[in-house]
């Protein structure tokens, strides 16, 4: 059995979507020859867990080693002057109530400073094309602070997670490191590391680093596509193999980095399945009304106007009624509130039509897509990445729209399926899936799951991750 180091910031029980992705493989990957012991961060209360220990999370299949993030010095004077800047402000601006300003949210809690609690940012992303050099302003100057800020603490963690690795494992060999990020400043540390023990290094990007597309607005500072750019460089370099999640995300990658072309793989997320592949596959159910949802985040850049519009049209040609059409959304919203959501589907006419559920268990989500006749994913800025939720989409009994213009990374994986992909501009497109599904379901016929077709799995993307790992180490 060989055996690989995982270095992975997120991992369960890290509830983050991007912690599942090596907890997934992991059980997997014992089928093919590998077992793997993980560091990453520890969650709040906990500390570095003894040698030999199997928490749950950890497949049963080697020990999880957790590192608190460390505190730099610098970082403990920059949140104390927020927080006095912060109270300043609220003071002297009459918001002493608490109340944050129209519009603001607190900054994501992967973004480089933990300033979560303790201020108010523009919570938005930034693409490539708006990131400027901006030091005439606070902001700007702010932007590169937090660049270099960002960087050193995740540089720190790494250092300190290789550290408590190579403490209780002195005598046990790793026949590869492998590093899943982001947060990508990690990567550096685990290339070091292998390097210096003369092991194969493997570069597993969740989310593209370099080539990625948009930034957080505290960080959308060209410095980090600098720093990025230099530190990805020497990882490609010195990569066994480099793993992107789609074939857009790998292609962006060979074309950044030529020489690289023949160690890139694509091993995408997937569904999943437990003994068997359809184990999880929820059948299709006879349900009414016709119901149609969207569970997950609203991000800023994914509105629901375009689906609004081609239900209304749908309507119109079906003679739908309330009673028998629903849309509902589950889920965060960030672009704005519910109350606004609301509003927008007034203006387009279709207000009787929706329900808005606040987020909910996964026990909640699961039951609302379980109820749903047609499941539909939003238009997103990015071109490069899958959203997590089409694979969970695909164990349903329910129509798949994704709405995606045509090269983006969706619409392609999805090309020569049963998914059902229309350009968020095309409202008529929409509107036709919409009649068209109704009319199908009024009749009594029902979907059958994507994944019941076998495509687009788990353990499928683990066979493609085996072969990259075994080139690696040979």
């Amino acid at each position: 059995m060989k055996r690989l180091l995982l270095v992975a910031y997120h991992y369960p029980p890290d509830p983050s979507v991007g912690a599942q992705r090596w907890a997934r493989m992991v059980p997997i990957l014992r089928e093919h020859g590998w077992t793997a012991d993980v560091v990453t961060a520890a969650a709040d209360g906990q500390g570095t867990l003894p040698a030999g220990s199997e928490p749950e999370g950890s497949g049963g299949f080697g020990r999880v080693f957790r590192v608190p993030q460390p505190v730099l010095a610098l970082e403990r004077l920059e949140r104390a002057a927020w927080i006095l800047y912060d109270l300043a402000r609220r003071t002297f601006s009459g918001a002493a109530d608490g109340r944050t300003e129209s519009g603001l949210h607190t900054v994501d809690a992967e973004s480089p400073t933990d300033l979560a609690d303790r201020v108010s940012l523009p919570h938005r992303g930034s693409s490539r094309s708006e990131v400027r050099w901006r030091l005439t302003t606070p902001r700007g100057w702010g932007r590169v602070f937090w660049t270099w800020l960002g960087r050193a603490r995740f540089r720190a963690w790494g250092r300190m997670a290789i550290s408590a690795v190579v403490e209780t494992s002195r005598l046990r060999r790793y026949h590869a490191v492998v590093v899943t990020s982001p947060p990508h400043w990690v990567q550096e540390i685990g290339r070091e590391y292998a390097v210096s023990c003369g092991i194969p290094f493997v570069m597993d990007l969740r989310d593209p680093w370099s080539t990625t597309e948009a930034l957080l607005e505290p960080v959308a500072s060209p410095l980090w596509l600098r720093l990025a750019r230099a530190d990805e460089m020497r990882c490609v370099r010195d990569a066994a193999a480099v793993l992107a999640n789609t074939e857009n995300a790998a292609e962006a990658l060979a074309a950044e980095h030529p020489g690289a072309v023949g160690k890139i793989w694509v091993v995408p997320n997937g569904w999943d399945g437990a003994a068997t592949e359809s184990a999880e596959v929820v059948p299709p159910r006879p349900r009414r009304p016709f119901t149609v949802s969207y569970v997950g985040t609203l991000y800023f850049d994914r509105s629901p106007r375009s689906l609004f519009r081609g239900l209304a049209c749908a309507i119109r040609k079906t003679g739908a009624s309330p009673a028998t059409l629903r849309l509902e959304i589950m889920g965060r919203i960030e672009n704005g509130s519910a109350d606004q959501i609301a509003a927008m589907a007034s203006q387009e006419g279709v207000e009787d039509f929706l329900f808005i559920h606040p987020p909910g268990s996964r026990a909640d989500a699961r039951a609302l897509m379980d109820r749903s006749a047609l499941l539909v994913s939003l238009p997103w800025a990015h071109t490069l990445a899958v959203p997590a939720k089409i694979y969970e989409y695909m164990t349903f009994g329910a129509w798949l729209l994704v709405l995606e213009r045509a090269g983006t990374a969706p619409a392609r994986m999805l090309d020569g399926s049963s998914a059902l992909v229309v350009d968020p501009d095309d409202v008529a497109g929409i509107a036709e899936v919409l009649r068209q599904c109704y009319t199908s379901y009024s009749r009594g016929e029902r979907p059958t799951p994507l994944a019941a077709a076998g495509r687009f799995s788990r353990r499928e993307a683990v066979a493609t991750l085996a072969t990259a790992l075994d080139r690696a180490v040979s």
